[in-house]
């Protein structure tokens, strides 16, 4: 009588299971995979969306058109008896910053942009801030000293709607082109950049 070679059921039913468990990892390694690369590409779109500009945004050589800046009672605010925002008056550069009512940044941010406006007096820079969401002059905050803080009417009708981020600083040439602009809040190295631009815009060697 010969002896029984068949397996034992539960050695048989372990060696599927094994089987099974193994065939789950390796499609569960392959998943693992797929869905790695569908997240580095997603990550990859929304990294060139983010630095992408917005539709509309203010584009570096652009030319934009002069603006009436007031102040809270409704009065134009003039440098060299020409609106602060008149952007074609013989100047060297007007520097606009860009800021809301809404932001707390912005406000203390003030001190830094009044030394800037301090520090250009007198250079032909035009130095000036413009509360982008105020309707009328009862909306403006305070300023900082040396620093004038304006309005525009209608200003959400004007280029100013495309500025997509406060606070931001737009620099224009004595054309009114736009010859650069810093969103947010300037770092060191981005506001010794701004200052050598300026001095050479002064010095006419820009």
């Amino acid at each position: 009588m010969s002896a029984d070679t068949t397996p034992p059921r539960g050695d048989w039913f372990g060696r599927v299971f094994v089987g099974l468990l193994i065939a789950a990892c390796l499609v569960l390694s392959v998943q693992v995979v797929r869905l790695s690369r569908q997240i580095e590409q997603l990550n990859q779109k929304l990294r060139e969306a983010i630095n992408r500009p917005a539709a509309g945004a203010i584009a570096i050589g652009e030319s934009v058109p002069s603006l009436v800046g007031l102040d809270a009672s409704g009065a134009e605010v003039l440098v060299g008896g020409v609106n602060v925002l008149a952007l074609r008056e013989g100047r060297v550069a007007t520097v606009l910053i860009a800021v809301s009512g809404a932001c707390p940044t912005c406000h203390e941010l003030m001190p830094i942009y009044g030394s800037l406006a301090s520090r250009q007096a007198g250079t032909g820079v035009v130095v000036t801030a413009v509360q982008v969401d105020a309707k009328s002059g009862s909306d403006l905050k305070a300023s900082a000293a040396g620093l004038a803080l304006v309005w525009v009417a209608n200003g959400e009708q004007t280029w100013l709607r495309r500025i997509d981020v406060v606070p931001s600083i737009v620099v224009l040439d004595a054309k009114g082109v736009v010859r650069a602009m810093f969103k947010g809040e300037m770092d060191a190295g981005q506001r010794s950049e701004l200052n050598a631009m300026l001095d050479a815009m002064v010095r006419g060697t820009d």
